[in-house]
């Protein structure tokens, strides 16, 4: 029951992850068709939004994986016994980037979409994409 729990859990990160990348890529495109047309008031209301729902996807995958190592811990591995075969396996420098990789997807790629959004808004692109003007 508990190998159960510990795979379902590993499980809900695994689709919280895709939902994270759909909901980082969506909002790439969006403001790459919208920016250049939204008020500062809308693009900082839609920045802020996207920002407070990334925030709260990531809370949420990591307590995934603090639920996950609960369930190792009452299967009677504990979270440092874990690791230290985890990163037994991964020479220290691959393990390193391991972790900045992730740290950078989870936290680093938002930051970086709102910033295209930025760079989006203040230089549209001069291709035509013969979208409808915004309503104002």
């Amino acid at each position: 029951e508990i190998l159960n729990m510990m795979q379902a859990y590993s499980a809900y990160f695994g689709d919280a992850m895709e939902i994270f990348l759909t909901i980082l890529f969506g909002y790439i495109v969006a403001m790459y068709l919208v920016a250049p047309k939204l008020s500062r008031t809308q693009y900082t209301i839609a920045n802020t939004v996207f920002l407070a729902v990334m925030a709260n996807h990531v809370l949420f995958m990591w307590g995934t994986l603090a639920n996950v190592a609960q369930w190792n811990a009452w299967d009677g591995y504990y979270y440092d016994d874990v690791l230290s075969v985890a990163y037994e396996m991964l020479p220290i420098w691959l393990a390193s980037v391991n972790f900045y990789l992730q740290f950078f997807i989870l936290i680093g790629l938002p930051l970086l979409a709102v910033w295209f959004g930025w760079r989006i808004r203040k230089n549209p692109p001069q291709d035509s994409l013969n979208l409808p003007e915004a309503i104002e």
